[in-house]
């Protein structure tokens, strides 16, 4: 009733004990993660003064095909001047209360004024998010 030592109800149960051990890492892995990303940068709907969604010219960009021009507050935009200054280089989300909109946006510099854009992938997911920061 043995194989090598082990009696046989341990050699089957093996490979559902792994596998189940395996799946609950992973799980909690994929759960920590999403709950305290270090880079994320929060905008709610009470930051944003206006917001809206242009198409790009298909000659100039092949990656993106719109931008979302967002105004901001005086309030948040030094906020959020301080954040980028502090990960100069490094990717962050973008969040609307809470919601990741954009998972990974580049430090760049920013413009003097309160106006800032950033290009989308598409002309709809563009309006959609234009939509979501005047949203009060």
């Amino acid at each position: 009733m043995s194989i090598n030592g082990w009696p046989a109800i341990l050699m089957r149960l093996f490979p559902a004990i792994f596998l189940s051990t395996l799946l609950l890492t992973g799980c909690l892995h994929d759960s920590n993660r999403a709950g305290s990303y270090e880079s994320a940068f929060n905008i709610r709907s009470s930051d944003v003064i206006s917001a809206s969604a242009e198409p790009l010219d298909p000659g100039k960009s092949t990656d993106y095909k719109a931008q979302l021009r967002v105004v901001m507050t005086a309030e948040v935009l030094s906020r959020l001047q301080q954040f980028m200054q502090a990960r100069r280089g490094q990717e962050f989300e973008l969040r609307v209360n809470g919601e990741i909109l954009l998972p990974a946006v580049g430090t760049g510099a920013i413009a003097g004024g309160p106006e800032i854009s950033w290009y989308v992938g598409f002309l709809g997911e563009a309006q959609r998010l234009a939509a979501s920061l005047t949203r009060k």
